[in-house]
């Protein structure tokens, strides 16, 4: 199974991470989209199968003795990311409804559950609305040229802001 973002699935579900896994003989996770490795992941399944990757994971680079550091962050978020994710998206939520009463933004979420929104302002041009959120420390994706959409990664970063303090910003920065 590619569960590069597995951990986001129980959330949208109501399934457990097991349950996904449970369908698998492996399962790969990735460690910098869940918790902020600079990179990597990590292979799960039978310790049999495991144990008779060694010369295969060495043969890519799997071993390498120095590379401890480009992981380390994990152990930080492991543990309370899926407490986080919900808590993010209840923040976002807050956020999406501050946004939608002001008038100014057409917001799409998508069906069954998934980590993004989308977001387009109205009454100013996506490339100064980006250029007036990335003055005031709000950090997002560029907008679709063809769209004029923001496509909204959702994640316990948005907790380091309030959702009000974060909708001052958007709705100022469409003025």
């Amino acid at each position: 199974m590619d569960g590069a973002r597995l951990f986001n699935l129980p959330l949208h579900s109501g399934k457990s991470i097991a349950e996904y896994a449970a369908l698998f003989d492996t399962v790969y996770v990735s460690l910098w989209k869940h918790f902020n490795a600079a990179s990597g992941a990590m292979l799960a399944g039978t310790g049999e199968f495991i144990e008779g990757l060694y010369h295969t994971r060495r043969m890519f680079g799997g071993s390498l003795p120095h590379a401890w550091p480009v992981i380390a962050p994990v152990m930080q978020y492991v543990d309370s990311y899926q407490t986080d994710y919900a808590k993010a998206w209840l923040a976002t939520d807050q956020l999406i409804s501050m946004l939608q009463a002001s008038g100014r933004f057409d917001i799409r979420k998508l069906s069954n559950g998934t980590s993004r929104f989308f977001l387009k302002p109205s009454g100013v041009k996506a490339d100064m609305f980006y250029e007036k959120v990335s003055k005031a420390g709000v950090l997002m994706p560029q907008a679709n040229a063809d769209t004029g959409e923001f496509a909204m990664q959702v994640n316990p970063s948005v907790l380091r802001m309030s959702p009000a303090a974060i909708a001052h910003i958007f709705i100022g920065a469409t003025s």
